[in-house]
């Protein structure tokens, strides 16, 4: 609602703010702090800081993937992952999304 008023400043605030309470509220591995971070880095790619996108969507698939944990954005989940509800395959659509805007410019 404020980065459509133009007031993208204070939105980035509470976002950063969200994202805050987020890790220090939920345990590793949990679904609702996924969501949080997806929708963060939804915000911080329209606001054009793709850098702290990527790295949300990254910490977003740690979340969701069982037996995955690095937060390093080269790496992605193994294929033959565990099955994870449909919402989740949100998070590498949308990283690789990112990443192919990064890679045509």
């Amino acid at each position: 609602m404020l980065h459509a008023r133009n007031k993208t400043g204070e939105a980035r605030k509470y976002w950063d703010l969200a994202v805050e309470s987020s890790t220090r509220t939920y345990s590793s591995k949990n679904w609702e702090h996924a969501n949080i971070l997806v929708n963060a880095g939804d915000f911080f790619t329209a606001t054009g800081q793709k850098d702290k996108a990527l790295s949300l969507y990254q910490r977003a698939m740690v979340q969701v993937y069982p037996c995955f944990n690095s937060l390093d954005p080269k790496d992605n989940p193994a294929a033959d992952f565990a099955f994870v509800e449909s919402w989740a395959m949100t998070v590498p659509a949308r990283k690789g999304q990112l990443l192919a805007e990064w890679f045509q410019k």
